[in-house]
């Protein structure tokens, strides 16, 4: 898995399928977030976020909010 912490947030990739997951997004982030999982051509598959944030960047990246950090770790076993 590769890391990256844009600010508070946080994504997680996987090498081998290019599927990420997003951590503790945030306003001030949001767009710098969209914008690096966009340019690597990442696949987002779950956002950890709760309120209109969490559903705005499911909606611009394809990925699904989840309310439970544990069901986003368990999401991010099934990468590979």
């Amino acid at each position: 898995m590769i890391t990256k912490n844009i600010g508070s947030t946080i994504v997680t990739v996987c090498e081998s399928t290019a599927r990420c997951t997003v951590y503790q997004l945030t306003d001030t982030y949001f767009n710098e977030v969209l914008e690096y999982i966009n340019k690597n051509n990442y696949v987002c598959a779950g956002v950890y976020s709760s309120g209109n944030i969490g559903q705005r960047f499911a909606y611009y990246s394809g990925g699904k909010i989840l309310n439970d950090e544990d069901a986003l770790k368990n999401l991010e076993t099934s990468f590979e």
